[in-house]
């Protein structure tokens, strides 16, 4: 195989793996600062509880 085919595989497979890796970063960003805020964790708690309320929560198999 000529290596400018090897390089035509590699670099898609290098593009994935370095936007997995951004969304993983950013996904784990975005976890942490759900986790640690406060006014997040309210807001989830009553959205949350007022869609169990209203039925929204139900399995759609």
């Amino acid at each position: 195989m000529p290596p400018s085919a090897l390089a035509r595989m590699r670099v898609p497979a290098l593009a994935r793996m370095l936007a997995a890796a951004a969304l993983a970063r950013f996904v784990a960003m975005r976890a942490a600062r759900h986790v640690l805020d406060p006014t997040v964790q309210a807001r989830n708690v009553r959205t949350a509880s007022d869609a169990d309320w209203r039925g929204d929560f139900h399995w759609h198999g």
